[in-house]
C-alpha cells in the first residue's frame, strides 16, 4: 500500500511552503523599510560630496565669526539663542529651521522664527507631534541670501 505514510512529495511540500512563508515576509519587511526611509538624507548627495570643499569653505568662514547657538523647547516654543565670540547676543538676524522626524527623509516644515528678545529666537510647537525632531538652524543677516551661520539640533517634543 503505497498511499500510507510521508513521502517525498510532503517533505518537498513542506520546506517549499516553509521558504516561501520566509520569502514573503522578508518581502514584506523589505519594501516598509524602503517605503518609509529611502536611504538617501540630502538629495544630490554624490553632486555634493563632490563640492565638498565649498562646504569646508563655508564652515571655515563660520568659524572664523565665532558665533555660537543653543537650541531648545521650553512651554511648547522652540527657542534659539544666538551670541558672538563674547557671549553677546547677537541682534537683527533672520533665523530659519528645516524641522524633520528622526528616521524620515521627508523635511516637515521651514520655519522662520520671531526675535522675541536680544539674540533670542522663538517658533511657537504647541500644534507639533509628540517626537524627535531633527532641526537644521539657517542664520542670515537682515536681508541677505546667503547662510552666514549653520547649527544643527535633535529636539525631543514630550
Amino acid at each position: 500500500m503505497r498511499g500510507e505514510g510521508l513521502r517525498g512529495v510532503h517533505v518537498f511540500a513542506g520546506i517549499a511552503a516553509f521558504f516561501g512563508v520566509m520569502i514573503l515576509i522578508q518581502a514584506v519587511f523589505v519594501i516598509q523599510a524602503v517605503r518609509t526611509f529611502p536611504g538617501e538624507e540630502v538629495e544630490k548627495s554624490y553632486v555634493q560630496g563632490l563640492d565638498y570643499n565649498a562646504t569646508l569653505e563655508r564652515r571655515a568662514a563660520q568659524k572664523k565669526l565665532g558665533w555660537s547657538a543653543e537650541a531648545g523647547a521650553e512651554d511648547g516654543t522652540l527657542i534659539v539663542r544666538l551670541a558672538d565670540r563674547a557671549g553677546a547676543p547677537l541682534t537683527g538676524l533672520d533665523v530659519s529651521t528645516r524641522m524633520r522626524r528622526v528616521g524620515s527623509a521627508r523635511e516637515l516644515d521651514v520655519v522662520q522664527l520671531a526675535e522675541r528678545r536680544a539674540g533670542e529666537y522663538a517658533f511657537d510647537l504647541t500644534d507639533r507631534t509628540p517626537g524627535r525632531l531633527e532641526l537644521a538652524i539657517d542664520v542670515r543677516r537682515r536681508g541677505g541670501e546667503a547662510v552666514a551661520f549653520e547649527a544643527a539640533k535633535t529636539l525631543v517634543l514630550p
